[in-house]
């Protein structure tokens, strides 16, 4: 597989990765270790065993939001409905949190997802951090390794990814960690890397 037609791939998983939150690497990889030797890591092995590649992103069907989510009154509901320590941000005036919701899965596998309209928080438990080395390494330039308030973290400026058809797929901004078993993750299909860093670091206030 060529690398370009290999980013496609990695980055189509991405976009459902990031709708399913179902703990990958943030939603580059598969969360599983099927394919690769270590968690985290996007390679040839773990994107090929996802429903996507370069011949049928189009003909893929994302899952819903609510097939994966269920819907809480309040972040306070949600606490009782997950197994680890939320963050929850403060953002300013003006972005108002339209939902919260919860995974449809036991307790201890349950993430959570905080919708701000054009900025969308992910939250779900997690055992070990992704080797973001070797994230950034492979991508470098679509992942940055950093360090999210001391935390090993990614960031990526939004973009477009060319297709063999010679259109488009586009890639949201996103500010990723890993703290205490459970991966964080802000991001926007619109919003740039500045305004998802200010938003990430209100999380920490």
């Amino acid at each position: 597989m060529k690398k370009s037609t290999k980013l496609l791939s990695a980055i189509s998983v991405f976009s459902i990765g990031i709708l399913a939150a179902t703990s990958i690497a943030i939603g580059l990889g598969n969360h599983s270790n099927e394919g690769s030797a270590k968690p985290g890591i996007i390679s040839k092995a773990n994107v090929s065993r996802q429903v996507i590649n370069s011949k049928d992103t189009a003909k893929y069907k994302q899952p819903s939001v609510d097939a994966l989510y269920a819907e809480v009154r309040s972040i306070d509901d949600a606490k009782k409905e997950i197994s680890f320590t939320p963050r929850i941000p403060k953002p300013p005036a003006g972005i108002p949190l339209l939902k919260v919701q919860v995974h449809k899965f036991p307790k201890e596998q349950r993430g959570l997802r905080l919708d701000y309209g054009n900025i969308i928080v992910l939250e779900n438990p997690s055992p070990n951090a992704d080797d973001y080395d070797a994230n950034a390494k492979e991508y470098p330039d679509i992942i940055k390794k950093v360090q999210v308030n001391g935390f090993p973290g990614i960031e990526i400026e939004q973009g477009y990814q060319d297709l063999p058809n010679g259109s488009k797929h586009h890639y949201p901004t996103v500010v990723s960690w890993f703290e205490n078993g459970a991966r964080y993750t802000v991001y926007s299909q619109s919003a740039n890397l500045n305004e998802i860093r200010a938003f990430a670091k209100t999380m920490f206030e």
